[in-house]
């Protein structure tokens, strides 16, 4: 009595667990491409459900119906796990191969629920009751032996097409596939042994593979997101993406990528699930907290391209609370080229294309104060074209604006990448060079006026060109304390030359007494 109550409990325990993963598995139905494994669940609940009914039959007539009750279900767990297999895996299965599929055991559910008008299938059942626990001994026929024979090769044609499959997916997907396998492998032992082995070892161990089966597939569903079903789902959608995607859970350990994510950040390839997204190597963006990111990261391509991405979190919730992060990681290179060119238009003067004041004064004021650190050499050259007016007027703005175009030209080419060469105003231009001695300045000012003078135009059938004045300042320390003072200098430089008749280069430099600045025509 004591072990037949054990027994019974047993039985008890292994229909509340079926009933229980029967649950899970209809929460679980609003996966997409989750029918199969919902119908694997009903299966399973309908085959303990009748073992629980069998065991405390009191007539064979009752053990019998409990055992049509049990063939409701119990045949059908093998082909719906197999078809759940083939759609965890993503392998399209058609519609004959599926009918040929559950045409066993269909027959096998019509001869047990036909028995005894026919004994094709039991030849005899008898009802036993001496032993712990009343059951069913049917005599089988060949039939019977080749529908257990049946049962037990499409769960392992199952596992194998899983085994395959892990050879190239992630290793949440390995986990998963081991759990399946598991769960395929007990149903396998208890059918064997009903069919080949002694039936009263049968029929005791056959719920508790059941209970082990069932507990195992909630472990997988509740723990490791196997109804995510994920690959599926999960492949066609979240793996097609041309974003990343990464899962956190709200501790902020990682627990699942795709494809491009591993892409951009190939350790997240040798991740495993659990590990702290900030003890990952290359993922400083990351934050351990809820809300959206906006951190980003740059990529170098093999082409040597720079790619730029921007990260943004969703915090995922289910009755109110928060049970995972997904980061997408979104390309935003074209929008950051497009935002540089709004920053390069905002300090670019558009008809020259050469720095406006704006941009000349911020990097000037810069590139002033690393050379006043370490006392070193520069020069600032202010530019005007002489008689500009008179160009306007006799040939037209447009004529002055190609005027304006063939100068800045001849000034870029003239100023090396480290200089800083702008459109100060209207027709008149500015130059700051580092490391440049007041002499180096005077040459390149001479240089300049010469090429100017050499630039010709013509319009309307007139040839004709220019002259510019050039004013000149070199560094000096005891009286350049900030960038302006320089730019106030060689513009009184350039006032000097403009007064003394144009096309002159003037310098204007500090008097060792008084304070005074000396203004000298080159």
């Amino acid at each position: 009595m004591y072990h037949s109550n054990i027994l019974l409990y047993l039985y008890i325990f292994s229909t509340a667990i079926a009933l229980l993963t029967l649950m899970v598995g209809l929460y679980a139905r609003s996966a997409p491409k989750s029918l199969c494994f919902t119908y694997v669940t009903v299966a399973i609940f309908i085959l303990s459900l009748g073992c629980l009914f069998e065991i405390t039959a009191t007539s064979k007539i009752s053990a019998l119906m409990a055992a049509r009750l049990q063939y409701c279900g119990g045949p059908f767990i093998a082909p719906l796990m197999l078809l759940f297999v083939c759609e965890y895996c993503d392998i399209k299965v058609n519609r004959s191969f599926v009918a040929l599929l559950f045409s066993v055991p269909v027959l096998c559910s019509l001869l047990v629920l036909t028995y005894p008008l026919q004994h094709i299938y039991y030849m005899d059942v008898e009802f036993l009751t001496n032993g712990p626990l009343p059951r069913l001994k049917p005599i089988g026929s060949s039939i019977y032996y080749m529908f257990m024979l049946f049962s037990s090769f499409i769960p392992i044609m199952a596992d194998a097409i899983l085994l395959y499959h892990c050879q190239w997916r992630d290793h949440i997907f390995r986990k998963n596939a081991a759990i399946i396998v598991l769960v395929t492998v007990f149903p396998i032992l208890g059918t064997l042994l009903l069919a080949f082995g002694r039936n009263d070892i049968g029929v005791i161990m056959y719920p508790i593979f059941l209970s082990l089966s069932s507990l195992l597939l909630c472990y997988s569903i509740l723990q490791l997101g196997l109804y995510r079903i994920a690959p599926l789902a999960r492949e066609q959608i979240i793996e097609t993406m041309s974003n990343g995607f990464i899962l956190a859970d709200m501790q902020g350990s990682f627990f699942d990528a795709n494809s491009e994510a591993k892409r951009l950040l190939p350790q997240l390839a040798l991740t495993s699930a659990g590990t702290r997204m900030d003890d990952i190597e290359g993922v400083t963006w990351f934050r351990d907290r809820t809300g959206a990111s906006r951190n980003g990261f740059s990529v170098a391509e093999p082409d040597g391209a720079i790619k730029y991405y921007r990260i943004s979190e969703t915090v995922i919730k289910q009755a109110d609370k928060s049970i995972c992060r997904c980061l997408l990681i979104y390309d935003e290179t074209e929008t950051k080229q497009l935002l540089d060119e709004v920053c390069l238009m905002a300090g670019q003067d558009a008809l020259t294309g050469l720095c406006n004041q704006g941009a000349f004064f911020r990097n000037g004021r810069r590139l002033f104060n690393q050379i006043a650190k370490n006392n070193g050499d520069a020069c600032v050259l202010m530019i005007d074209l002489d008689f500009f007016k008179d160009v306007n007027d006799a040939y037209g703005h447009l004529v002055g604006d190609e005027v304006l175009q063939a100068l800045a030209e001849m000034l870029s080419t003239r100023f090396r990448s480290t200089d800083l060469v702008a459109r100060y105003g209207g027709e008149e231009f500015s130059a700051f060079v580092p490391s440049l001695s007041e002499r180096g300045g005077l040459d390149l000012a001479k240089n300049l006026r010469e090429r100017a003078a050499k630039l010709a135009f013509s319009s309307q059938g007139s040839v004709f060109s220019i002259t510019v004045s050039i004013g000149v300042t070199a560094f000096d320390s005891g009286r350049h304390e900030v960038f302006e003072a320089m730019l106030k200098d060689a513009d009184a430089a350039l006032y000097a030359a403009k007064k003394a008749g144009k096309n002159a280069i003037y310098v204007a430099r500090a008097v060792p007494k008084g304070g005074r600045v000396l203004l000298e025509r080159a």
